[in-house]
């Protein structure tokens, strides 16, 4: 404990020092920028120190940065939003140049050498349409996904991590929790996502895989924006620098639009219904279900206030209403009655006649194999009266495939995003940003109530993101991040409370019925395939405070940064959805000889159950912390030739549980405490019952 206390105390002072000699600014760890380092020169190749290099925003006219090149003509930029960019220098005995066309995506590393002419300063030279630049100042394996890519090529849903899956070394997720792409043969699962600049991970148990069309379940990121919201998404693949972590895959960085000094907007809409689409092989014809597929939105952004002040915002919708038809197997009306003197069924034996006979039982079987009404239990009675009667001719003796059911599908999604960014001055700028997604699902079983029970699951996530950008001095620039996450999945069947046999049902529930299994028979008391272990509550939240402060002194460009998370996971769900009840047709069977005897609907009809379970709930409220800091040295030795050295210290001590709801058994022979079955809270033991490494460091060094 008492290492622990002092790593944590080192961190907190490196972090108080900082913020000391920051204090002037609010002060990053994975950044959602990119940076240029211009060189200066004059005709003769002789590098020119003191030139005014200004950066300004070509779409915002907003002046980014103002630097001066230093002893050996450079003037580095580091921290820089992805934008197209001007930039101009101005040196005493030299002509003004302008470059104009300077596109930085995110993550870039860009180096860009300007030569003066002599002249006036009076005198302007402009030059435009140059070919783009190349990045030669990092090792990193990343590919920029540029905004015309994301509007241009087709994505089923608007999903645009399908574009990861056409990145080189990528391959779609199989088997793995994350549905979204594997990279270098690293799971999904251990991709990491970054939202302009600040982490965007849901921590949710188990992601939910398979609950779509629902948007974000399924993947680690916590907010998927809109496409027409993106300006760009980076995949570093490999070789990234100190300042991402915590991924053995790959790091996503997203950055989203903002408004410019013209107003931009757009609308947009896709349809599909089942006029066009074929029918289902097995779908009756004169009994189609319906499905409607409408995904539809919009964009707008513009000037609040020219140069200073801008704002964006993007809406999408989706509705989809749909439906497939479900085959069930279902008792026949003479079987609701008793009567299993129909072809192809079982002979039926009295349990009540069961007699022993050596090593097994005798019973005498059912006359007629018809049950008397009198001999149906008041439980079989109720539960027969759910199931509804056959409505297509069946097959084998008549039960298997025998009802026809259009089930309902009903989704919904809105998902809102709104950005404000404003130039506080030269020096100083932020943004802030909103996010809101809410899906809605309702989904049939594959019954109609009371024999099964509809499912709804309702996922809300919210979100916000702060940065503030403080260039204070023509080398020293600061940079600060602050989000928050929260998404929460709410899951139950929509049929009223009925425990059919009492004390079946854990007090924690509020709808729904004990589950019945038939053998050869569709069973009872299911609920939708969207929501099979209800009810269900799970959340996740995440704060994420971090910074980053970029220092260039010569052919040197410094970086050094801290991240700080608080993760707040919480899980309410069953081991075992409800309290189950298992009929095989082992009551009504001639144990002597069981081959064609017996049948399970015969079993349920008297009331008795082969096997009997009842549920249990796990609630589980988890707190997790963790904390980076890392520095980055990118040193430019050579004209061509750059070095990137950095270090980077993870610490993530293991999640406690809030209510101490946690035990394990020491297994360890070595250990003192071996065999000892101990919870948390014991004061021999840490709270997580796990102790926390401490040796997480990882140095980094390409060129």
């Amino acid at each position: 404990m008492s290492a622990r206390r002092t790593v944590l105390r080192v961190f907190a002072s490196v972090l108080l020092l900082v913020g000391g000699l920051l204090f002037t600014l609010p002060c990053m760890g994975q950044t959602s920028t990119g940076q240029i380092t211009i060189t200066i020169m004059d005709s003769s190749g002789a590098v020119v120190p003191g030139a005014k290099v200004t950066i300004t925003g070509t779409e915002t006219g907003n002046v980014a940065r103002v630097m001066t090149t230093n002893q050996v003509g450079v003037a580095d930029a580091p921290l820089l939003r992805p934008l197209d960019y001007t930039i101009t220098v101005r040196a005493q005995g030299f002509e003004e140049l302008v470059r104009k066309g300077i596109v930085l995506a995110v993550g870039d590393t860009l180096s860009l050498t300007l030569t003066l002419q002599t002249g006036s300063t009076t005198q302007q030279v402009t030059v435009v349409g140059q070919s783009p630049l190349i990045e030669q100042n990092s090792g990193t394996i990343a590919q920029v996904v540029p905004e015309h890519m994301l509007t241009q090529l087709p994505l089923n849903g608007r999903n645009y991590l399908q574009l990861g899956n056409l990145l080189p070394g990528s391959v779609p997720s199989e088997g793995s929790r994350d549905a979204t792409f594997d990279m270098y043969g690293n799971s999904g699962i251990q991709n990491a996502f970054v939202l302009d600049g600040a982490r965007n991970e849901q921590y949710i148990r188990g992601l939910d895989l398979g609950v779509t069309p629902v948007s974000f379940l399924g993947a680690r990121d916590a907010y998927r924006p809109p496409v027409d919201a993106i300006s760009e998404f980076s995949v570093n693949a490999s070789n990234y620098s100190a300042e991402y972590g915590a991924a053995a895959g790959a790091v996503v960085t997203v950055v989203t639009k903002s408004g410019t000094n013209q107003v931009h907007g757009s609308v947009w809409e896709f349809y599909q219904s089942n006029w066009l689409n074929a029918r289902n092989f097995f779908t009756p014809v004169n009994n189609a279900p319906v499905t409607v597929f409408n995904q539809f939105g919009g964009s707008l952004g513009g000037p609040i206030k020219k140069d200073k002040a801008w704002v964006f915002g993007a809406y999408e919708g989706v509705g989809l209403g749909g439906g497939s038809t479900s085959l069930s197997s279902v008792p026949t009306a003479a079987e609701h009655q008793g009567n299993f003197s129909g072809p192809g069924i079982n002979l039926i034996y009295d349990p009540s006649t069961s007699t022993p006979s050596g090593s097994t039982y005798t019973r005498t079987a059912y006359t007629g194999n018809i049950i008397t009404p009198t001999e149906i239990s008041a439980t079989g009675q109720t539960l027969i009266n759910w199931y509804p009667l056959p409505n297509i001719p069946g097959t084998a003796s008549g039960t298997a495939s025998n009802y026809d059911y259009d089930t309902v599908n009903d989704y919904y999604n809105s998902n809102v995003i709104v950005r404000g960014d404003y130039q506080l001055s030269q020096k100083v700028s932020m943004f802030g940003r909103f996010s809101l997604t809410n899906d809605t699902q309702t989904e049939d079983a594959s019954l109609p109530p009371p024999a099964a029970s509809p499912a709804y699951r309702h996922a809300p996530a919210r979100g916000f993101g702060y940065g503030y950008t403080h260039a204070i001095s023509t080398s020293l620039v600061n940079e600060l991040r602050l989000s928050w996450t929260r998404i929460t999945i709410h899951a139950d069947q929509t049929n009223p409370l009925n425990a059919v046999i009492p004390g079946s049902l854990d007090p924690k529930i509020d709808a729904g019925t004990p589950t019945f299994g038939v053998t050869g028979y569709t069973g009872l008391g299911g609920t939708a395939g969207c929501c099979g272990n209800d009810p269900l509550i799970k959340s996740s939240s995440v704060w994420d405070a971090a910074d980053n402060v970029s220092k260039s002194h010569g052919r040197h460009l410094m970086k050094f940064g801290a991240d700080i998370l608080y993760i707040r996971p919480s899980t309410f769900s069953p081991n075992v959805a409800r309290g189950s009840f298992t009929f095989t047709g082992t009551f009504t069977d001639n144990p002597s000889h069981t081959s064609g005897t017996g049948n399970a609907f015969a079993d349920l009809l008297l009331g008795d159950a082969n096997q009997a379970t009842a549920g249990n709930f796990n609630q589980v409220v988890e707190r997790g912390h963790y904390y980076s800091g890392y520095f980055q040295d990118d040193w430019k030795a050579t004209g061509n030739l750059t070095f990137n050295l950095g270090v980077r210290y993870e610490l993530w001590p293991p999640y406690i549980e809030a209510h101490d709801a946690l035990a394990n058994i020491i297994v360890g022979t070595s250990n003192p405490y071996f065999g000892d079955y101990v919870f948390a809270g014991d004061p021999r033991f840490p709270r997580a019952l796990m102790t926390t490494d401490y040796k997480n460091v990882a140095p980094r060094v390409g060129f």
